[in-house]
């Protein structure tokens, strides 16, 4: 997750390309991702808000 949210930095990366890319072929659902980025802010502690969710985009 953090790979694929470092790679593109500055960008939205949308829930469906996080599943294809830190769950290919897992049957994950987007649930899935919104709990991994809630772990990751959580890890990340005060670096946390470099991580930002878009209302309707991802």
């Amino acid at each position: 997750m953090l790979r694929a949210l470092a790679e593109r930095p500055g960008w939205v990366v949308g829930r469906p390309e996080l599943l294809r890319r830190v769950w290919p072929g897992k049957g994950a659902d987007e649930r899935a991702v919104e709990a991994a980025v809630t772990r990751l802010r959580a890890a990340l502690g005060p670096y946390a808000s470099l991580i930002r969710t878009v209302p309707e985009r991802g």
